[in-house]
């Protein structure tokens, strides 16, 4: 087989204009001094092992695009901006988060869980999009842990627009509480709950 290199523990380099555009280091490592690009116009790829470590598809960068495996940034505190510095741990500018999945009717689509890590970490809430009787419609559901450790839904917004509290549904009303209801209104007589039917010209009444 032919060789090109070194058999000193020197650096090899690759110049052209008197300028180093590519080094092979003693140990291996490889230092491209300007840019790199790749022939393949259509589909370049950098191969990691048994899988595409990255890909570059038109304006797309694609991560493990080729295999089941999880990107993750753990050294340095890095942060992620999409379409712009970051100035959290997640920055995204001038655009739609959007979460989804394939689900039946009455059921799940994504959640935004609230966990916490100290010890051996705890699920503490979560914000779930939930379809409704049919699989266009939807609703958020507000779900918190008691003492007890229980995960449950403490507040629902339906489709319509109702309100459940303690409760998975209104059962159609605007506002259905599960439970006892206390309202403090100090400052007299004239401040409480009111109530007013709004198709005649009556007086809101103040319980």
């Amino acid at each position: 087989e032919g060789v090109v290199g070194m058999i000193s523990n020197h650096a090899l380099r690759l110049v052209t204009n008197n300028t180093p555009r590519l080094t092979v280091e003693g140990g291996g490592n490889v230092k491209v001094h300007e840019h790199l690009f790749m022939g393949r116009s259509n589909d370049p790829k950098i191969y990691t092992g048994s899988g595409v470590g990255l890909q570059i598809l038109g304006e797309h960068l694609y991560l493990n695009q080729s295999n089941d495996k999880n990107v993750v940034m753990v050294q340095g505190g890095g942060k992620v901006g999409v379409g712009v510095i970051p100035s959290a741990k997640l920055t995204v500018d001038s655009g739609d988060i959007q979460l989804q999945s394939s689900a039946s009717t009455n059921a799940v689509v994504q959640s935004l869980n609230f966990k916490n890590t100290n010890s051996s970490g705890y699920d503490v809430a979560r914000i779930q999009g939930v379809t409704g009787a049919n699989i266009w419609m939807g609703q958020l559901r507000f779900l918190t842990k008691d003492a007890g450790g229980t995960m449950a839904t403490r507040l629902t917004i339906e489709s319509g627009g109702d309100v459940a509290i303690g409760s998975t549904t209104a059962y159609g009303h605007k506002l259905w509480v599960a439970g006892n209801t206390y309202i403090d209104c100090p400052g007299g007589a004239t401040n409480g709950l009111q109530v007013r039917n709004t198709s005649a010209s009556t007086s809101a009444r103040t319980i």
